[in-house]
């Protein structure tokens, strides 16, 4: 049985990253150079030194990303290979036909597009029938029944024939009249040269303007540095600019916090308003009781007196306490706390 291997060499990432790189600045200029066909003189210029600004950026961030996204990569296939080998063998797989007991050829984990978690898969052969099975760790089984008829379920007619470059094979039922021809590309053994010389001399020269060395890299985070330091102490001086002093406060004794309360309240229909000995801290605290002259229920007494003390209180150094107002049989209460202001 073979295991696939997700993990490879480090610079075998590091190539795949910087390739991402060249794609995505060859799309990036693609785009803006294509734009530029219809462009005046003044305005080619003008496109051209925008597209440097985006390409510098741009290839800055991948430059800034390039180390951590191999690493993550790197250790997302440590992670599969480890889920591979420590996922135990299903055993006693029979083949559904002969019955005898089916072989296992491979363990991989399934290719998924859909962002759902990734499955363990085995592929079980029997070599006498020539079918599989695909057993996932799930418990999920799809058999594999290349010579069965989609249509009639019968045993097709399969025929392979190798060409110069493909591998043809055709399958024909003889009941139903289905057929199928399907042909796979063959690559040469040990033919590398996927790209011809002229594509790699022009993906070395885009690899040397797209993918930053070390010291231009260090040289663009230090850059974009500065410019986040600057942008800070800009926001900061805006900021400044822009706020606003805050009111100070009208101070009031207990007794014109009473005299201005009763008035209020009285408007709203709360009358008999009555406060207790203060407390006195750092801060002074009394307990108020009011009573409530109209026919509203309780919650929406306690409500709108909560409104009322709280609208009739702005810019004066007394406030309604956290615990709010209390209700009961038309009797409400509350704490008031007042804080005494320093002049100067």
């Amino acid at each position: 049985m073979s295991d696939y291997i997700h993990l490879k060499p480090e610079n075998y990432y590091e190539s795949l990253y910087d390739r991402y790189t060249v794609e995505q600045c060859r799309l990036t200029e693609k785009i803006f150079l294509g734009d530029l066909k219809s462009a005046s003189n003044i305005s080619r210029k003008q496109k051209l030194k925008f597209l440097d600004l985006v390409l510098y950026f741009k290839t800055g961030e991948r430059f800034v990303s390039r180390a951590t996204t191999i690493y993550k990569w790197m250790e997302e296939d440590r992670l599969r290979d480890e889920k591979i080998a420590n996922t135990p063998i299903p055993t006693n797989i029979i083949c559904k036909f002969c019955e005898t007991e089916m072989e296992v050829g491979n363990k991989s984990l399934e290719v998924r597009l859909d962002n759902k978690p990734e499955r363990v898969e085995f592929l079980f052969r029997c070599e006498r029938c020539h079918i599989g099975k695909r057993i996932f760790d799930d418990g999920t089984v799809i058999d594999i029944i290349p010579w069965k008829c989609p249509d009639c379920s019968r045993k097709l007619q399969v025929n392979h024939k190798n060409s110069e470059d493909k591998l043809i094979t055709t399958k024909t039922c003889e009941y139903c009249g289905y057929k199928n021809k399907d042909s796979i590309e063959l690559r040469k053994s040990g033919n590398e040269d996927y790209y011809s010389e002229k594509e790699k001399k022009s993906f070395n020269i885009d690899l040397d303007r797209f993918c930053l060395s070390k010291a231009n890299g260090d040289r663009y985070i230090e850059n974009k540095r500065q410019m986040e330091r600057m942008t800070a102490i800009m926001e900061e001086i805006k900021n400044s600019d822009n706020q606003k002093p805050e009111p100070s406060l009208i101070m009031l004794t207990m007794f014109q916090l009473e005299e201005l309360l009763h008035k209020k309240l009285e408007d709203s229909k709360y009358v008999k308003l009555s406060m207790a000995q203060p407390e006195i801290r750092k801060e002074v605290i009394v307990e108020f009781t009011v009573q409530d002259s109209s026919d509203r229920g309780e919650y929406e007494s306690r409500k709108q007196l909560k409104e009322v003390i709280t609208s009739s209180l702005k810019g004066v150094n007394w406030r309604l306490m956290s615990e709010g107002v209390s209700y009961r049989l038309g009797v409400l209460s509350g704490r008031l706390r007042g804080e005494e202001l320093k002049k100067g």
